[in-house]
């Protein structure tokens, strides 16, 4: 288990392509384990690895499927495919005697790397945006099409429910607009539901957002516009010292901390 300290080395376990176990626990749930295998990073960001459920599906039937489709097995509840923190000490260990159908389907992974890249694709688009989802940002599209009577009844459920009852509504939900403001929700507002992974996954978006360029796509507040714009606040004598402090610390914790 020390190994597993080890960045290094948990890449290069899972790059064996040999079956592990994964051992993984839910919110304040109890442990669950996984038998499974490396199947891709995501995109530019390779301390977060793909973790391929190994007796959830057959990874035959994913080597042609639609974008949509591994999305879904990234996204959807459950989970085929798991991010894997290599820098994070994952709890994975050795699976001494896998079964042939394990070692068949690890080999069918090890064997395409044009599927690992497209998982890897599907994770880094985990927090941002789905395959699916329009270019610009959701909050530009969401009153672009009407939703599914199904997705409506969803929502009005929502409206209602509990933060994990939410979370189960979110993965079930068709738009995928909704699906991406939905994992938002939960992860400002309930973030002990999310695993170690989905927490990192949504820490880097953060990040993301406000280390973004100054463009005129960028639309939200960013560090550097909250920078400018407390400068001209301080120029117009328009807050009160304590008060400019205050902003000039969060923006200074968070900036320090990138969360």
């Amino acid at each position: 288990m020390t190994d597993n300290a080890h960045k290094a080395r948990v890449q290069a376990k899972l790059e064996s392509f040999r079956p592990y176990e994964l051992v993984t626990r839910f919110g304040g749930g109890e442990p669950r384990s996984y038998v499974g295998c490396f199947c891709g990073y995501s995109h530019g960001n390779s301390a977060q690895a793909a973790f391929f459920d190994l007796d959830a599906a057959d990874p035959t039937e994913f080597l042609t499927a639609s974008d949509e489709a591994i999305f879904a097995a990234v996204d959807a509840t459950p989970k085929i495919i798991r991010s894997v923190s290599t820098n994070k000490a994952p709890s994975l260990l050795e699976h001494t005697a896998p079964s042939a159908e394990h070692l068949h389907r690890a080999t069918i992974i090890a064997n395409a790397p044009e599927f690992r890249q497209r998982v890897g694709a599907a994770m880094a688009a985990r927090f941002i945006a789905d395959p699916d989802a329009p270019p610009k940002p959701v909050e530009r599209q969401i009153y672009g099409e009407f939703y599914s009577n199904a997705d409506k009844q969803l929502l009005q459920e929502f409206q209602r429910a509990t933060w994990l009852r939410r979370q189960e509504i979110v993965a079930s939900l068709t738009d995928p607009r909704l699906r991406q403001l939905g994992r938002r929700l939960v992860a400002f507002y309930s973030p002990e539901l999310l695993t170690t992974e989905e927490m990192e996954l949504f820490k880097a978006y953060l990040r993301d957002k406000w280390s973004a360029s100054d463009a005129p796509e960028t639309e939200w507040m960013t560090f550097e516009k909250a920078k400018a714009a407390l400068g001209e606040l301080r120029e117009a004598a328009s807050l009160e010292l304590d008060e400019f402090d205050a902003i000039a610390s969060f923006l200074q914790f968070w900036s320090a901390n990138g969360e």
